[in-house]
């Protein structure tokens, strides 16, 4: 984001080589080379323009910082909060003996731009179309479970006396998340502060999604079932869905307005007319 705040700021994404791909390949899972874009994302500031020396900002919408919501009803991600994201890739999933659960995902409107991607503010100026949003819920996080091949099976290894090759793992469990800010703590550069895990430093807010899920995530892997089932039993307040709402406005602005002016006169037409069935003769 530093190289964006330049004039005609902007940077070029590619893919970050971490040499997990081929043992990842093998567990049943792929970290693509893209970045989704999603029209449910957090706000940043943009100065539009100056009163006087000061600058005046504006919010829009980054959609490359995505604000997932989940609807699995899995222990980790249900009833979670709104988690905040940074730059994040989809994740497809391979057939294999491993079971899969999609813990994570984007919106329904979202898109992906593969690798290498020309990142820039030009996109809050002229942004795409609504339509080139058409990707539905886009795997981010994945939950694994089974019971893993090495990746060296079939592959010559140096023969140790001190190791023990296995070509197969025990029942074990591993969570793959496409975006390392999801657990990344912001950090103030001129006081040295850290700051709460889902911190939003433009509008001071912090996204509890992103603490809970990291925990629920360890109890998870812990085994601790019982404290998540405990957990998952709190209801919180969701979102709206704000392209509903533009689409419907009218709509939703009438109900509102003359509903309750209906019930009322309705209350009061039944109410006279049972008092006048009662008391006038």
């Amino acid at each position: 984001m530093d190289s964006l705040k330049v004039l005609d700021g902007y940077f070029i994404a590619t893919k970050n080589e971490i040499n997990l791909d081929d043992m990842l390949f093998k567990y049943g899972i792929r970290i693509n080379s893209d970045l989704i874009q999603d029209q449910r994302a957090v706000d940043i500031p943009i100065i539009t323009g100056y009163s006087g020396n000061i600058p005046q900002q504006s919010f829009f919408k980054w959609p490359y910082h995505s604000l997932l919501l989940s609807d699995s009803e899995h222990y980790i991600s249900k009833n979670l909060d709104a988690i905040k994201c940074e730059f994040v890739s989809s994740i497809d999933t391979i057939k294999n003996n491993i079971e899969k659960t999609i813990l994570l995902h984007s919106s329904s409107h979202a898109r992906i731009s593969p690798s290498p991607h020309r990142v820039s503010l030009g996109i809050l100026k002229n942004p795409p179309p609504a339509k080139y949003f058409n990707k539905t819920n886009i795997p981010i996080a994945v939950l694994l479970e089974g019971n893993f091949e090495s990746i060296f099976k079939n592959r010559i290894i140096p023969k140790s006396k001190d190791l023990e090759f296995k070509r197969n793992g025990k029942i074990s469990r591993m969570i793959v998340v496409s975006d390392g800010d999801i657990i990344r703590n912001e950090v103030s550069k001129r006081t040295a502060n850290i700051f709460p895990l889902g911190y939003d430093k433009f509008r001071e807010f912090t996204y509890s999604g992103n603490k809970h899920f990291i925990m629920n995530c360890m109890h998870y892997l812990c085994e601790d079932i019982a404290l998540l089932s405990l957990k998952t039993k709190e209801l919180k307040l969701r979102l709206l869905n704000k392209q509903k709402i533009q689409q419907y406005r009218g709509s939703i602005q009438t109900i509102n307005i003359l509903l309750p002016i209906l019930i009322i006169i309705l209350f009061g037409v039944i109410f006279n007319s049972i008092r006048k069935k009662k008391y006038v003769k």
